[in-house]
């Protein structure tokens, strides 16, 4: 979790950093503007807080794909994130 919440620190501090040290670790070929757009965005949000996880599992329940809604966000994680204000 340590690692996680450092590298979550690390991306939110410095996006382009961020992007160059996946471009190098995956060898990806796309351009740094591009990468740094994608993980930059304006609905891009970098959080160790599950969001929005209930929205989608009714939704996952109401097209028939789950047959149980979970009654909480915590029984689709693991109990080191139960303490943060997921959703």
């Amino acid at each position: 979790m340590d690692a996680l919440a450092e590298a979550t620190d690390v991306l939110n501090a410095d996006r382009r950093a961020a992007a160059m040290l996946w471009m190098e670790d995956s060898k990806s070929k796309l351009s740094p503007d591009l990468v740094v757009g994608v993980i930059a965005g304006p609905q891009v949000k970098w959080t160790l807080a599950p969001e929005n996880t209930m929205k989608y599992a009714s939704f996952m329940y109401d097209v028939g794909i789950v047959k149980a809604a979970p009654s909480s966000w915590k029984e689709l994680f693991f109990p080191e994130v139960h303490g943060l204000p997921g959703s």
